[in-house]
């Protein structure tokens, strides 16, 4: 599995464990991902999450080696998959922490501002796509 999550004295760590990638979220983390936030949300024995990404990057954005030209409908249900995990994200009526490292970039940056405290190491850099 490619996200990890462990709960340790009240504090649920959800890691993006994809380093060799840059944490680039494949369509299985993204259902991963919106599965342990609904599972966070109703634990009463979370009291506050972290997300963070394992190795140099917090999460380089989608990735797009495993895009190809998809019809409308498979779109439309990629994007449902993607809005879920963030609303599960945002769900979270505890304390949500980004520990950013390194890029943070496209729908990395979008979890990380989903949060409700952003910390950001030296290294973290941060970049939305434009498709202008």
């Amino acid at each position: 599995m490619n996200v990890k999550s462990r709960t340790e004295k009240g504090v649920a760590t959800v890691t993006l464990d994809r380093p060799d990638k840059m944490n680039a979220l494949s369509e299985a983390m993204y259902a991963d991902m919106s599965r342990i936030f609904a599972e966070l949300a109703s634990d009463d024995a979370v009291r506050a999450v972290v997300v963070t990404g394992a190795g140099r990057a917090f999460c380089s954005g989608s990735d797009v080696s495993g895009m190809e030209k998809t019809d409308p409908v498979s779109n439309r249900t990629r994007m449902k998959l993607r809005h879920r995990m963030i609303q599960n994200l945002v769900d979270i009526e505890k304390p949500v922490i980004a520990a950013v490292n390194g890029a943070c970039v496209g729908i990395g940056f979008s979890i990380a501002l989903a949060c409700d405290l952003m910390i950001a190491a030296e290294s973290a850099r941060f970049s939305q796509v434009s498709h202008v």
